[in-house]
């Protein structure tokens, strides 16, 4: 819906819904420049209470700080991360921005849209729990949540391989390590949707940039089964960043 806004004096007013017109407070989530969500506290609370749902616990923060984390902190953008998060993610991430652990971050580099930074409270917390197991279920939760995953370190890779030997050995699951280091991992069934669009839209070398636009896919996830097809023979690497097929 559109509502007029009303100035008086230095200030500006808009008219709310009709369902938030007897509501005595209104709370406002900043998403993303000229993007905000409003609620209403008192209603929300009684939805969760009729649902019964819990609290949120550390447990719950550090499992959407973990699928943070599992991006390049260039690409912790609200677009990015609106994908990897489901409803009941977004809700904690609207909590953690609340009490401040999480805001958008827009310095030189990331004026246009911002990218989303974690206090150093919370990222010692996530960090401390990390150090103590190394692969947690959430690790695993964002590979099914999202298809892919990307580990740089190679003692996380070695322990999450072997967490998940059996799905790999069943071809469940794939993964490689690339030249630079990295290990690309997928479950079968996001590589096969993603190289049949490959395999569809490229038809001579192109940049992995125009590939991930041309299947409407991100980056990272079109360079894991770009490197994939590499190892299987049905793709060569023309130069470095460039794709062509077999």
């Amino acid at each position: 819906m559109i509502s007029k806004v009303i100035k008086k004096g230095e200030k500006s007013y808009i008219e709310l819904p009709e369902e938030l017109k007897t509501q005595n407070e209104i709370e406002f989530f900043h998403l993303k420049n000229g993007f905000y969500l409003i609620s209403s506290p008192a209603e929300f609370s009684q939805k969760h209470k009729e649902k019964g749902e819990r609290k949120i616990s550390l447990d719950d923060e550090l499992l959407v700080v973990s699928k943070l984390m599992s991006l390049k902190f260039s690409e912790r953008t609200p677009a990015s991360i609106s994908k990897i998060l489901n409803s009941e993610e977004k809700e904690i991430f609207l909590s953690l921005q609340k009490k401040k652990h999480i805001w958008l971050f827009k310095g030189e580099k990331y004026k246009k849209e911002g990218v989303y930074n974690i206090s150093n409270k919370l990222f010692s917390l996530w960090k401390e729990k990390k150090s103590k197991t190394p692969l947690t279920p959430s690790l695993v939760g964002v590979l099914y949540s999202q298809g892919y995953l990307i580990i740089e370190d190679g003692n996380d890779a070695k322990i999450f391989s072997d967490h998940i030997k059996d799905q790999m050995s069943s071809g469940n699951i794939l993964g490689i390590r690339a030249f630079d280091g990295r290990y690309y991992i997928t479950t079968r069934n996001f590589y096969n949707k993603i190289r049949e669009k490959i395999t569809k839209e490229v038809k001579e070398s192109m940049s992995a940039v125009k590939i991930s636009e041309l299947c409407e896919v991100e980056k990272d996830a079109c360079l894991v089964v770009l490197y994939l097809m590499l190892e299987s023979g049905e793709a060569i690497e023309t130069r470095k960043g460039f794709f062509s097929l077999i």
